[in-house]
């Protein structure tokens, strides 16, 4: 089922982010969205998500189980990536899986350090794997490519265009070329946007 987004409204105080807001995100498919900074990106996002309510408006075709990479790595910074990961799995998660996806996102050498020892563009593959092992029927990704140089980020568009598996992803960028990569559908948003 597709997920629709319907004439979704929200203000913080004066300001309007939302404007009768509508989209249809195609079950199956990849959309990014992208608009100037404080145009409502995250704030869509996390109305999708459950996290915050909309002044008005419905969402509808929402699955029930949802995975994320927040704009934040939201790790806990004393454990290795591999805890990290295993700690939104079930408890017999297979730990050679999660170091196989580990491996192949670059963080072979580094797998059993505290993530606190990480550079940001370690934990935030970090955070894409955990997202990506989660079990999952829609992913929503808020700038997921932040602080990877070209070379690395190359090579998590190809693990992150492997690993989709069928779900819908949803998808924050600022960067035109992530949207050809990924060929994703692209909804634009503008400051109060009425899309």
């Amino acid at each position: 089922m597709d997920i629709v987004a319907s004439e979704l409204t929200k203000s913080y105080g004066l300001e309007k982010v939302l404007d009768r807001f509508s989209a249809t995100f195609r079950k199956g498919g990849v959309t990014c969205v992208m608009g100037a900074s404080g145009c409502g990106k995250t704030t869509l996002i996390h109305i999708l998500m459950g996290l915050i309510q909309p002044d008005s408006g419905s969402v509808s075709g929402m699955p029930d189980k949802k995975s994320a990479v927040f704009q934040e790595d939201r790790l806990c910074e004393e454990f290795s990536a591999e805890t990290n990961v295993a700690m939104v799995l079930d408890a017999h998660a297979d730990r050679a899986l999660i170091r196989t996806h580990l491996d192949e996102i670059g963080l072979q050498d580094d797998r059993l350090k505290p993530v606190r020892e990480y550079s940001g563009g370690m934990k935030r593959r970090v955070a894409l794997v955990r997202a990506i092992l989660a079990q999952s029927d829609v992913l929503f990704l808020d700038e997921p490519l932040k602080g990877l140089d070209e070379r690395t980020k190359e090579s998590v568009v190809s693990y992150l265009k492997r690993h989709f598996n069928g779900r819908t992803v949803i998808m924050v960028t600022h960067d035109r070329d992530e949207v050809t990569a990924f060929g994703a559908e692209l909804i634009t948003l503008s400051r109060g946007c009425e899309e």
